[in-house]
């Protein structure tokens, strides 16, 4: 980047006589023309440089922030005087006094992991995985604020990175705070272990004293995934393939799955058949789930 600075101070300067000699006439129409197109010539090569020099940048500073990742340390997630707060550790600790080995009444930091078994995708992927974090500097910024329940941004406010809230687990001993996980979550690698430690759980709304709507039972319900997807027939039989297909979803995503599904079927028959299937080699939207399970609550069927 030095290198490429240099030389387009040197090359600007060049190219500015030129043009100021154009512009004020000193130099004849014809010169002025030859000038003009090595001016062009002069900003092309100044321009490439720069921007060969910005990508070779950008290219050095992701690989540096690959290779400098911190761990996400807390407390254990059974321990009832634990602290809530979790904090960003260093690869590489600088350590004052100590001894080795645990003794005496102390406090104790862990590591943490993913707890997203019953999520689906990449989420689903994450289980068991080692946190890491990374602290970054805002220059510039009075204030930094996490705001739940949104992805953009009021005025005046502008967008660092948006994600999901995570926490604890409700039933768990320990005491934790929501943290925003960014939406394209990252581990360490070789982290597939279960530890333990501090614990990250999605959160989901519960309504009562929290007003629904505008907020929704879920819509993370875990449950969920295991119903997209489904069909209902209808049969005089109980083989759905001598029936008659009524509906098949092939729309509905975690969010927008009603907890109450309602259909049409114009047609007769005395069974009412719902069915899911996940086949072996058939590749299913990421939200859906790896297996299926029939849950229904409650059916009602009218008819004439």
């Amino acid at each position: 980047m030095i290198f490429a600075v240099v030389q387009s101070e040197e090359k600007a300067g060049s190219c500015k006589d030129m043009l100021q000699g154009f512009l004020t006439g000193q130099l004849s129409s014809a010169l002025g023309g030859y000038q003009v197109e090595a001016l062009r010539r002069e900003f092309k090569n100044f321009t490439d440089i720069i921007e060969k020099s910005i990508k070779g940048l950008k290219g050095n500073v992701e690989t540096k922030m690959r290779n400098i990742k911190r761990y996400v340390g807390g407390s254990h997630y059974t321990h009832t005087g634990a602290a809530v707060e979790p904090l960003c550790l260093p690869k590489t600790p600088e350590w004052g006094i100590y001894r080795d080995g645990t003794d005496g009444a102390k406090a104790y930091i862990y590591g943490a992991e993913y707890e997203t078994n019953e999520l689906f995708g990449k989420w689903h992927s994450l289980y068991q995985h080692d946190v890491p974090c990374s602290v970054c500097l805002l220059r510039g910024r009075s204030v930094v604020q996490m705001f739940p329940g949104r992805k953009t941004c009021d005025n005046g406010w502008k967008l660092e990175y948006h994600g999901y809230l995570m926490a604890g687990y409700h039933g768990d001993n320990a005491g934790t705070t929501y943290k925003c996980v960014d939406s394209d979550p990252d581990t360490l690698q070789g982290s597939l272990t279960n530890n333990n430690g501090y614990l990250f759980y999605m959160v989901e709304a519960r309504c009562g004293s929290l007003k629904c709507p505008p907020y929704v039972e879920g819509p993370s319900n875990w449950r969920t995934k295991y119903y997209l997807g489904f069909s209902v027939y209808v049969s005089n039989t109980a083989d759905k393939l001598q029936g008659t297909l009524c509906y098949k979803d092939s729309n509905f995503t975690l969010d927008t799955i009603p907890a109450v599904f309602t259909t049409t079927c114009p047609v007769h028959g005395q069974y009412v058949i719902y069915y899911n299937e996940r086949l072996p080699g058939v590749t299913y939207p990421d939200e859906y789930s790896d297996y299926v399970t029939s849950n229904l609550c409650e059916v009602e069927v009218y008819g004439e």
